[in-house]
């Protein structure tokens, strides 16, 4: 888009597709819940495919499952508390839909501590 720059990325992003599953509270403290796909990941976010997205700057609880993690006791899914940093709607012949979300803490089960994002065990390829 001419005249618009975008800041550079802060983290690497990896093209990760896991079963994605999240839930938020409304501003009545009502408790809802959706699932979707990991587009990708990085040490500070993910981007999410979902039907059903979070409203924008909702504190959310998301889980996503991997097979495994280097050096885990278990295949139970990452923890990740964050909040909605941006969400788009279905695209119109692209059938894309899903939210973008900022790490704030992140708990690897298996390992002994939790930890905030950018830090603690790193996932590899």
């Amino acid at each position: 888009m001419e005249g618009s720059e975008r800041s550079p990325r802060k983290a690497m992003r990896y093209p990760v597709k896991a079963p994605v599953l999240f839930r938020w509270k409304d501003a009545q403290g009502n408790e809802h819940q959706g699932e979707g796909t990991s587009r990708d990941i990085s040490e500070t976010g993910a981007y999410v495919l979902t039907a059903l997205s979070p409203p924008l700057g909702a504190d959310i609880d998301l889980r996503i499952s991997f097979m495994a993690l280097p050096n885990a006791t278990t295949t139970e899914p990452v923890q990740l508390d964050g909040k909605v940093l941006r969400v788009e709607q279905i695209a119109v012949g692209r059938g894309t839909a899903g939210f973008a979300f900022l790490t704030k803490e992140v708990i690897f089960p298996g390992y002994d501590d939790i930890t905030s994002a950018g830090s603690g065990p790193q996932l590899q390829n």
